[in-house]
């Protein structure tokens, strides 16, 4: 039972979230922790936007070192988020190695069979089968070959960036400055009042301009000499 616990093969993958107090000091404390624990950057891609770097790394760690990485990267400032899997493949791994040596088997009878063949249609027939047979031999081994590659390096995709600075707070106003705004902006409320006001009833001062004007015109006429 212990044995076959020690041949199970196991891959881990992570992301890992974090915000720094300083992306120079960050970053050089990331590349010593890779080769404190022989790790290695496959990617990396930095970006600054308003002032805020960031940097989005694929590291390739070795398995045996995975999770301790992972523990002293998030020492480095907060984490904002972290996930980890791992995922036993050992069944994955036997079932590709089983069916490459199935397809191989398989492709070493048909070559016997093709050098055995007796007319021209079986030979055709054959030679697709070998076709065939070695496509799914390609697959197999490369499918074993990305089998390897999990089981040599666990995968972290490692996002880090530098907090901005919290901006200054303003300087508190005079004690006098709120009443003195409060009664400039109560003061402009009274004047665009008495503006919507005279635009609601400028229809009623020009009718009662022209009534009056009609009642002048009217009483001169009546004053004048015959």
């Amino acid at each position: 039972m212990g044995a076959a616990a020690t041949n199970r093969i196991v891959v881990y993958e992570g992301k890992l979230n974090l915000g720094v107090a300083s992306f120079d000091k960050a970053s050089v404390s990331i590349d010593s922790l890779l080769a404190v624990y022989g790790a290695f950057q496959a990617s990396a891609h930095e970006t600054s936007t308003d002032g805020q770097r960031q940097q989005d790394l694929t590291l390739n760690v070795p398995p045996a070192n995975f999770v301790r990485l992972v523990a002293a990267l998030s020492k480095l400032g907060r984490v904002e988020s972290k996930d980890v899997t791992s995922s036993d493949i050992t069944g994955d791994v036997l079932e590709a190695s089983n069916a490459l040596n199935d397809q191989q088997a398989a492709q070493t009878k048909q070559q016997q069979l093709l050098a055995k063949a007796t007319s021209p249609a079986q030979a055709q027939q054959l030679a697709a089968q070998g076709r065939e047979l070695q496509a799914g031999i390609a697959e197999a081994e490369a499918r074993l070959q990305r089998f390897g590659a999990q089981r040599k390096w666990a995968t972290l995709a490692l996002h880090y960036f530098q907090y901005l600075p919290a901006p200054e707070p303003a300087a508190p106003l005079p004690a006098f400055a709120p009443r003195f705004a409060e009664a400039f902006n109560r003061g402009w409320s009274w004047v665009l009042s008495g503006l919507v006001l005279l635009t609601n009833l400028w229809p009623l001062l020009l009718l009662g301009g022209s009534v009056a004007a009609g009642l002048r015109w009217w009483r001169q006429r009546q004053q004048a000499p015959a």
